[in-house]
């Protein structure tokens, strides 16, 4: 465990809520902060406070922030998965019409090689 100094403004908000965040808003605070950090151990993380740096409580908090329900993550998911599905049978299609036509224009050069037709 350790504690973290974090200069006071809305984008470190989040962090003011840990009891190991030390926040400051001038070089002398900065120093002062930085000065009981290494004078003293930290306070032991609480379960709450634990979860929310994990994976799982970043990826709530992106889906609160965004307004994204879990039905709404499915079904983007699923239009993601078609879309995804669509592009592979677009490409798939492509190669097969540029391999059609590679075969169609070297057939015809080779009709003109034999001819002794320049290409």
């Amino acid at each position: 465990l350790s504690s973290s100094l974090s200069l006071l403004s809305a984008s470190n908000e989040f962090f003011l809520q840990f009891p190991n965040c030390l926040s400051y808003e001038s070089l002398e605070e900065c120093v002062e902060k930085l000065e009981f950090a290494l004078a003293n151990d930290p306070a032991p993380l609480s379960a709450e406070h634990a979860h929310a740096f994990t994976w799982q409580a970043a990826t709530e908090r992106l889906y609160e922030a965004a307004g994204i329900t879990k039905e709404q993550q499915k079904k983007n998911q699923k239009e993601k998965d078609d879309a995804h599905t669509l592009a592979m049978l677009h490409r798939q299609g492509s190669h097969d019409f540029f391999q059609d036509s590679m075969f169609f224009f070297d057939a015809e050069a080779e009709e003109k090689h034999d001819s002794g037709e320049s290409a």
